[in-house]
């Protein structure tokens, strides 16, 4: 798809850190930490609601070797994909992001994001997620723990991510210590520097 910036391998070649056949490892822009990844589907899906079916195991895969080589260089991530609900990039991706670094320590992201955020969440798989966007076309995905949770936002009519706790980058700066969390599209030159150093450092995992 010609405009849609993960479609375009020109632009995105040099963040691109592994790929399968059908998936790709990318350092994003406004990292939360080093560490911090996307795994991205190659088929120009909207969300890894729309993946089909026989992608899910490649996926599978790839989700435990990152997190394994995340956790081994950096610390246990969680994941987080906000589907077509509160993406900036309309294409299949989720967050991969440390849970602690020198700065801040998340415990849990469901107790601690999820859970004041007061929209009912429930346990399940990626089937699950299919089945939720098939019929509400939104949700918030995350895994902790090796654990899956769904959340409704359909339940949060007319409410945008950044309206709610659910927006991580809203999240971390409230964790003490924590600084330099802006959205990729806005960053000040002095938040561009220091992430350009999380970026360097992120593209060095898996040599």
């Amino acid at each position: 798809m010609t405009d849609c910036i993960f479609c375009d391998y020109d632009i995105i070649k040099d963040d691109i850190i592994y790929e399968t056949d059908n998936f790709f490892v990318k350092v994003g822009f406004g990292l939360v930490t080093a560490g911090h990844v996307m795994i991205v589907s190659k088929l120009h899906v909207r969300c890894y609601g729309e993946l089909p079916d026989e992608l899910n195991e490649e996926y599978h895969q790839l989700k435990q070797f990152v997190i394994q080589t995340i956790t081994d260089k950096f610390a246990t991530p969680f994941l987080l994909e906000y589907g077509i609900w509160g993406q900036t990039v309309p294409h299949a991706h989720v967050h991969l992001i440390p849970t602690q670094n020198d700065e801040y320590e998340v415990k849990s992201i469901i107790d601690e994001m999820v859970i004041p955020s007061h929209v009912p969440f429930t346990k399940g798989t990626l089937s699950d997620v299919k089945e939720l966007y098939a019929k509400e076309k939104k949700y918030v995905y995350i895994e902790e723990d090796g654990q899956t949770y769904i959340i409704d936002v359909s339940l949060l009519p007319n409410k945008d991510k950044a309206d709610t706790p659910l927006d991580f980058r809203g999240f971390f700066p409230l964790k003490k210590g924590v600084k330099g969390i802006e959205s990729w599209k806005n960053m000040s030159e002095e938040t561009k520097v220091k992430d350009e150093e999380k970026r360097n450092v992120t593209k060095k995992l898996f040599m």
